[in-house]
């Protein structure tokens, strides 16, 4: 049980700690993000450690309080890290070899069908060790280092939650999924087939005064001619967009009602109030930049997209964008459905932590992801070095 839904039982507003206790939940925290799993033996070898503090510090005094928590500091950082590195690391990049760039099957199988049994039970694990190998290595491009690297730090918008369907119903999907919908009805419509879109920052209807001036139009006629000059120059942009073969315009400002009145007579489909999470994905996955200043854009800081569809199964529309990777990625993304939201918030941390107990197994990955571990690490230290030495010595 503790296994499947620790996350929330630790980080859940109903429970209250002390502040001893704040800081162990704040330490396998750190210690899940990096690994995936792990929280029970993380939990129990640390309560065993400060029992062990507790009896050295009742046999030798309070004076000695100081000199052993900074003494277990001092021990996590140049003692337990190298002989971990040296000792546990060569066996752990054992566990999977993959051939040509390929997860191997047979191998993968059995790590994460143990892993799911231990989150989500017997029922869903074949199931979850098959999507999680399809997904690796369709979002990587063949490519596993590729793909487990952006499965484990892009995960949260790589995925949607569908509740209401059976597990069974899950499946990888071709294409980036925006979390919004198209600012008009219908509007997706437009961008159906092989397109460009571009992706802004800003709004295309420029603004007639800025934060912390003043406008003094000459009366009502000087404030017209404000107002035309903004909106010529929306036009003028979306003329140019237009002329460039864009056919989808991807926003993070809201888009005023007048460009998106001009952009559907021109035939642009607009998706706007999207979060800056998801313009860096799109950057990250892509190369896209994000531009600030539309009405000088270039075809080359257009992005081609091979289709434009409403993604299956989804409650609401949602646009299904097929973009090109950078690097030899290919964006794919994970429909995740379950019966209840609770089961299928459960599936989605369990996929997220064997994408990241996979980068750790696998030598290729293991290098580059060791040097953000041991950051981590240290940083965690540091954490505990600053908030542990307080309150154990209290």
């Amino acid at each position: 049980m503790f296994s499947r839904v620790w996350s929330y039982l630790m980080n859940g507003p109903a429970l209250s700690l002390s502040p001893i206790g704040r800081l162990m939940v704040q330490s396998v925290s750190a210690h899940c993000r990096l690994t995936g799993d792990g929280a029970k033996s993380f939990i129990l070898l640390l309560a065993a450690m400060l029992r062990g503090v507790g009896a050295e510090t009742r046999r030798q005094g309070p004076a000695r309080r100081h000199w052993l928590v900074r003494g277990l500091a001092q021990l996590e950082r140049e003692v337990l890290e190298p002989v971990l590195g040296r000792e546990l690391a060569p066996h752990c990049a054992q566990a999977l070899s993959p051939r040509a760039g390929q997860l191997p099957s047979e191998q993968a199988a059995r790590v994460l069908g143990a892993y799911f049994r231990g989150k989500v039970g017997l029922t869903h694990a074949p199931l979850l060790s098959q999507l999680a190998c399809d997904y690796i290595e369709r979002l990587g491009g063949g490519q596993v280092e590729r793909g487990l690297g952006l499965a484990a730090d892009c995960f949260p918008g790589l995925q949607v939650t569908v509740p209401g369907l059976p597990v069974s119903s899950s499946r990888v999907l071709e294409g980036l999924l925006l979390s919004r919908s198209p600012a008009l009805p219908c509007g997706w419509a437009q961008a159906q087939g092989p397109t460009r879109l571009l992706a802004v920052g800003s709004s295309l209807l420029p603004v007639l005064t800025q934060a912390g001036s003043t406008l003094r139009p000459e009366g009502p006629a000087g404030l017209a001619r404000a107002r035309d000059w903004a909106q010529a120059q929306a036009e003028e942009t979306l003329a140019r967009m237009q002329a460039l073969g864009v056919g989808l315009l991807l926003s993070g400002p809201r888009q005023p009602d007048y460009v998106l009145e001009q952009a559907q007579r021109r035939g642009l489909s607009v998706v706007h109030c999207l979060p800056d999470e998801e313009l860096a994905l799109l950057r990250r996955l892509t190369g896209a930049e994000i531009h600030y200043r539309p009405i000088q854009v270039t075809l080359p800081d257009t992005l081609p997209a091979s289709f434009v569809s409403t993604a299956p199964i989804l409650p609401r529309t949602q646009l299904l964008l097929g973009l090109p990777g950078l690097r030899g990625c290919q964006p794919h993304c994970l429909l995740l459905c379950a019966p209840t939201l609770g089961l299928a918030r459960q599936l989605q941390d369990a996929l997220h932590g064997a994408f990241k107990l996979l980068r750790l197994l696998l030598p290729e990955t293991a290098g580059l992801h060791g040097r953000s571990e041991r950051q981590g690490i240290g940083e965690l230290g540091r954490e505990g070095e600053r908030q542990g030495i307080g309150e154990l010595s209290r």
